[in-house]
């Protein structure tokens, strides 16, 4: 039995993953709508830049906590890692910005009141909100204490950045925990568009 890796058995990996993800995509709001290509793509590409993003978390968190269990030379090629990550995850965010706002403005139509006057409108406001705070800490991570944490030497200054990595990683972790289940039970509430409002 063969121990090592190569590359089509990731390539293999996340095909798969991707088919269910999107398959999951089919069964939510998504799958209620006219069935075609031009309908389920903003919400299965949504899904799998999701589930891209938060796929890495894990690993990006790995290596911060082994900073102190490393050569200097592994820790050059983790930082390269960790850089590559940050450049990747600017794009893969925008995109799914961008989708989220094409999945929600088809769930609300023309019914912006119910933003505010529905168990949808609130769980979206909510998600958002949690999002926001993401990208403050994603931002302050890649700009501030990943430079630190890219530094060899063990001062005062570079052993902050190693914490504060730590730390602000360790919450942004469990916000986009609490973002998946926000977005699980989004996906299970009755569309705005559908949501009856009394005055």
């Amino acid at each position: 039995m063969h121990t090592y890796r190569v590359r089509w058995h990731y390539i293999l990996c996340a095909f798969i993953a991707a088919l269910t993800l999107i398959a999951g995509s089919l069964i939510s709001h998504s799958g209620a709508e006219e069935i075609s290509f031009k309908s389920i793509a903003p919400y299965a590409l949504h899904i799998l830049l999701a589930g891209a993003w938060f796929g890495a978390l894990p690993a990006f968190l790995f290596i911060v906590y082994n900073r102190y269990c490393e050569s200097n030379q592994t820790h050059g090629l983790n930082v390269t890692y960790l850089k590559q990550f940050s450049i990747i995850a600017l794009p893969v965010m925008l995109s799914l910005a961008i989708t989220g706002v094409i999945a929600a403005d088809r769930m609300i139509d023309d019914h912006y009141h119910a933003l505010v006057a529905s168990s949808y409108g609130w769980l979206l406001n909510v998600k958002l909100g949690v999002l926001v705070v993401i990208l403050w800490i994603a931002c302050e991570a890649c700009y501030k204490w990943l430079p630190l944490f890219a530094k060899t030497d063990t001062t005062a200054q570079a052993n902050k950045g190693v914490l504060q990595l730590k730390k602000w990683v360790d919450i942004e972790f469990i916000l986009v925990l609490l973002l998946v289940l926000l977005a699980t039970i989004l996906a299970n509430t009755l569309p705005a568009k559908h949501a009856i409002v009394e005055n």
